[in-house]
């Protein structure tokens, strides 16, 4: 007969699969979210792009449900029960729970707190048991092992993504839509006048402030626009002092105003601080004025 497991065992088992599974998760998913977000840390005229920072970040969230789904499907067992000695077992027959049932009940794992207030009560059958058919048991070891069936663990790694990814994707929609913020410039029509006009109009105009890199293109793809990028390299930190920067950026966006009009041209100025301690960044878009 399966033993039932006590109430503070499985709690320390919940506690430890939900340790056990983000650090794994994020162990994999830190490399993919930093280098997305590390095109938003390069001081170069490379155009920011929120959405794509987003779009990774959100791949790498999708990874580590999709390995909490997945968790005790090899043998009934994931590495926080291996610890606590417990297992995932089919209600009706006792033997190990297949993997599917186990993907199934660990998607109540969403609803956690609710499935924890029933642990309180049933340590051996939460929600996800009772709609799996499963329970969980203190773990009798035997000298026969049962064999792994790796075709339905296959099954239930790819029913874990397809999951997560479906909830990931009615999570998304429900946020605010980041849009792109690259414009399609031509690389031919750059115009190295207005470049240069427009860096020493910078260099007279703040100086003793910052020092300009500007590339300015004529034509944008699909649109009648023209395309600016400037890095400003600040002397000062005027980043963290939120009524200086503002003053900065007006002052700014009313020296390139000055050589095209304001309705005729979309970008992004990078502001630049570094210093002994790192460096600090902050990039705004230049959209133009609707009339």
């Amino acid at each position: 007969m399966n033993s039932k497991p006590s109430v503070g065992n499985r709690l320390v088992s919940m506690l430890l699969d939900h340790i056990v599974t983000v650090m794994a998760g994020m162990l994999v998913a830190m490399p993919i979210m930093f280098s997305g977000m590390g095109d938003l840390l390069k001081v170069s005229h490379e155009q920011t792009d929120m959405s794509g920072t987003a779009s990774t970040t959100a791949y790498a969230v999708m990874f580590i449900f999709a390995l909490y789904f997945f968790k005790d499907s090899i043998g009934g067992r994931s590495a926080a029960k291996r610890g606590t000695k417990l297992q995932v077992v089919d209600n009706t027959t006792g033997e190990v729970a297949s993997p599917i049932k186990c993907v199934i009940r660990n998607i109540f794992c969403l609803i956690w707190p609710l499935e924890i207030l029933v642990t309180f009560f049933s340590p051996s059958r939460r929600i996800g048991d009772f709609v799996a058919s499963t329970k969980v048991v203190n773990y009798e070891p035997t000298e026969e092992k049962p064999k792994l069936n790796w075709a339905k663990i296959a099954i239930a790694a790819l029913l874990s993504i397809g999951i997560a990814a479906a909830f990931n994707v009615g999570v998304m929609a429900m946020m605010p839509t980041i849009g792109s913020s690259k414009q399609a410039f031509v690389e031919s029509s750059y115009n190295e006048t207005v470049s240069t006009t427009l860096q020493q109009l910078y260099t007279d105009s703040l100086g003793g402030a910052l020092t300009a890199d500007v590339k300015f293109y004529d034509s944008i793809e699909a649109s009648n626009l023209k395309y600016v990028s400037v890095i400003f390299n600040l002397e000062q930190n005027y980043i963290d002092d939120s009524k200086s920067f503002k003053s900065l950026n007006k002052v700014t966006k009313r020296l390139l105003w000055s050589i095209v009009p304001e309705d005729s041209v979309a970008g992004q100025f990078k502001y630049v601080y570094t210093h002994s301690g790192g460096m600090q960044m902050r990039t705004i878009s230049i959209t133009p004025k609707k009339e």
